[in-house]
């Protein structure tokens, strides 16, 4: 008869057609099951094994059991593994159940939120009864849109504006604030040279004449013209040495009469000394009997001789200047 050994964690009972048990097992004192080999039911006419008093032995372990509580015996193991496998597989499923109601309720709250925004939407969206009012909303949405817009670009327009007025103001300050440095500095060069003048000219009186304040001189004869010629060639100075800009100077000539030489030679020493001497181009009528008053550097002069004045006739030339001047 074959032997069968079997571990711990399976069991097998079976029974041939004839009524005999093949194998039985049993838990060993070791742990490990054993088995009763050939026992005889009791419906069998044949012992194959070893009989005390209804005992049977089994050849592994030598346990002595009756066929009844051998088959007990397998019996409430079988059914203790039964329970454990039954536990075990309650825990797998339950674990199975548990994942599967995780991802069942992430399903929902993806459901829940898919239904929030489509709710949104359908509130957002109006229904409309025809086509008029589709255009009209429409029309209505777009001059919203095109109001709101030209709106903002007159608002923008306005901070800009707003923001250019401040930088020119800062600009205008900030020019007014340097023109009322640079007009004192004038200021104080107009009385600096009005000084000058005076001790050139010891009875000429010209602080009387404010500054930047132009008005008619008053006065007659040699005096007026010795006021006028300082005065001209006081500004002349003054916008020479102050100005970005140069420009030439011309004055024609301030003595019309006969004149004491004395007088001739006071009034040419200062022409020569203070309108004269200022850079660039200067010009100035004069007859040829009063260049030696100009002093010994009359070299230093470029001469050109007028044989008639140069605007007497009309001609291409000077007819836009005669209309200017309003000469005609």
């Amino acid at each position: 008869m074959e032997r069968l050994s079997l571990r711990r964690g399976s069991s097998v009972v079976k029974w041939f057609a004839d009524g005999s048990l093949l194998y039985l097992l049993r838990e060993s004192r070791r742990g490990s099951f054993c088995c009763v080999q050939n026992m005889v039911s009791p419906t069998s006419s044949k012992p194959r094994t070893s009989r005390t008093a209804n005992f049977t032995e089994c050849i592994h372990c030598n346990s002595k059991l009756t066929v009844e509580q051998s088959l007990t015996r397998l019996k409430v193991k079988n059914n203790l593994y039964e329970i454990v496998n039954q536990i075990n597989s309650n825990k797998y499923d339950r674990t199975k159940l548990e994942e599967q109601k995780r991802n069942i309720l992430l399903a929902k709250d993806v459901v829940i939120d898919t239904i929030s925004k489509t709710e949104g939407i359908v509130k957002e969206t109006k229904e409309f009864n025809s086509i008029e009012t589709f255009i009209e909303e429409q029309v209505n949405q777009k001059i919203a849109y095109n109001y709101l817009s030209v709106e903002q670009k007159l608002i923008n327009e306005q901070y800009e504006k707003i923001n250019s007025i401040k930088e020119i103001s800062k600009e205008i300050t900030k020019a007014r604030r340097l023109g009322a440095q640079k007009r004192s500095g004038i200021k104080k060069r107009y009385y600096e040279l009005i000084n000058e003048y005076e001790r050139h000219f010891k009875d000429v009186k010209l602080d009387d004449i404010e500054f930047y304040i132009f008005k008619e001189v008053k006065g007659s004869g040699m005096d007026s013209n010795k006021k006028l010629l300082a005065l001209y060639t006081l500004y002349s100075n003054l916008i020479n040495e102050f100005s970005k800009v140069k420009i030439p100077f011309a004055m024609d000539s301030f003595i019309k009469n006969e004149t004491s030489s004395e007088l001739k030679e006071k009034m040419f020493s200062f022409l020569s000394k203070y309108y004269l001497s200022i850079e660039g181009q200067s010009f100035f009528s004069i007859i040829k009997e009063n260049v030696e008053y100009l002093g010994p550097d009359e070299n230093k002069y470029h001469f050109v001789d007028l044989k008639k004045p140069i605007l007497k006739d009309i001609d291409e030339t000077n007819g836009h200047l005669i209309k200017a001047f309003d000469i005609l």
